[in-house]
Order: C-alpha cells, then structure tokens, then sequence
C-alpha cells in the first residue's frame, strides 16, 4: 500500500490569495503549483521546493507533478557556451484529486524503481489513469527514451510499461484508459534513419501501432483521440534530468 506523507506537511503550507478573472485551473508559477479553491481563491502548494512536470486531467478533476528533493546546481555548458538549467537527481510524485469540493494533495511513496538492475530515484511526467488509481511516469533511462512505469495507488505495485520518448494517457473516448506512445526504433539497416512510430498500449497491455512517424507527439495525439472524443493531456513545465 502507497502511505501517504503526514498531511500537515503541506496541507498548513497551502496560502490563498485573490484569483484573477483570466485564472483557471492549477499552473506552475516561478516552481510552485497552484490551483483554485472551491471558494475561487488561488491556493499555492508550498513544498519549500521546486515543482515540475505539472499534469492537468481534461476535466481539472484530477492533477499530478512532481517535486525535485535534490538537483543539482546549474553550470556552464564548456562546448556551447552557456548556462546549463539544474539537473534532477531526486524526486517525489504528488498527485491530486477533487475531494469535498476542494483537492487533497498526496505524494506517491514508491517502491523502489529498478531500470536495467539499478535503483532509480528521478521519476519524472506523472499522469493518472482516468479511474485516477493508477499513476504512469517516467525514468529518464537514456539520452533518448525513457522508461515508462505504472504504479497502482491501492497496493503500490510497480510495472515496466515500455520503453518511449513521448506518452500521454487517453481521456475519455473509446480509448480512454490506453497509452500513447512514440517509440524510438533504430534501423535494420545502416543506410535507414531513425524512426518515431507511434503505439497505442489498450489496459489489456498489448501494442497497437497507429503511426508510422509522429515526431510532432503532441499534435499527433491530440488530433488521432480527439476523433473519438478523447484527449491525452501532456505534463508540462519540464526542466533538465539526466537523460
């Protein structure tokens, strides 16, 4: 079972001030997440750290992000020239969910994440299942792709997905409850590119290749479930991990 953190931790650091007209839905401003209350005041999570990888479901019933517990400092970049941003070394998945009109905001205690027998700690990119008892995410494995993982909020099980370099969650829809997936595919052949198909993953686990190529993911995914009425919102907000 996933044990959430004592609530006091960040349920007395939760500050209100006056929601603007043109505020709607949780955001990130300057690392901190917020959102709107029931009584129409925007409520900030404060951590005492920075956030990312903010995920809103499509009817902003549900939210997830995570928070950095450790990075390191940002530094120069000797071959470009330039200021490289912080680096993740450590992180904690929060999610959110509606209760009694306002949201309670728990964070996901995992097992240990094991990628090619090594222990991870940088999990990155939440989203939640439509039934909201199933949070998908990602190890950034590779300078390429990262591994994708789910983990049940009732018993805390952990499962390999696939390997990807994009993936969003279907929202309603006849697909609602499948993945999307971009997969990088090296060639058979050394005179062949690179290819980015795309994979829809059904909740019975099995493979559906949808795409050829879908380099722009999100215009993709967005336009492919949008026919069926589904949307397959992405985290947003991203800052550097060790791919």
């Amino acid at each position: 079972m996933i044990k959430p953190l004592a609530a006091a931790i960040y349920l007395t650091a939760l500050t209100t001030a006056p929601a603007g007209a043109a505020d709607s839905g949780p955001k990130i401003e300057r690392g901190a997440v917020s959102y709107l209350s029931n009584s129409g005041e925007r409520r900030t999570i404060d951590l005492g750290r920075r956030c990312t990888d903010l995920w809103v479901s499509p009817d902003e019933s549900a939210f997830a992000f995570v928070a950095v517990d450790e990075e390191r400092p940002p530094r120069r970049n000797p071959v470009l020239g330039h200021d490289e941003g912080p680096l993740i070394q450590r992180s904690t998945i929060f999610i959110a969910r509606r209760s009694g009109g306002d949201f309670s905001v728990k964070p996901v205690n995992l097992r240990a994440v094991i990628v090619d027998g090594r222990q991870w700690s940088v999990l990155r990119e939440p989203i939640l299942s439509p039934d909201t008892r199933t949070v998908y995410f990602s190890v950034p494995r590779s300078m390429t792709s990262s591994a994708i993982f789910s983990a049940s909020l009732d018993s805390g099980r952990v499962q390999s997905i696939a390997d990807a370099v994009n993936y969003c969650v279907i929202w309603n829809g006849p697909y609602s409850g499948s993945l999307m997936l971009e997969r990088r595919l090296l060639p058979e052949n050394v005179d062949q590119e690179i290819s980015y198909p795309c994979y829809t993953r059904d909740p019975t686990g099995k493979l559906h290749k949808v795409a050829n190529d879908c380099s722009d993911f999100e215009a993709f995914a967005n336009s492919w479930v949008s026919e069926g009425g589904g949307s397959c919102p992405l985290p947003g907000d991203t800052f550097a991990s060790p791919r």
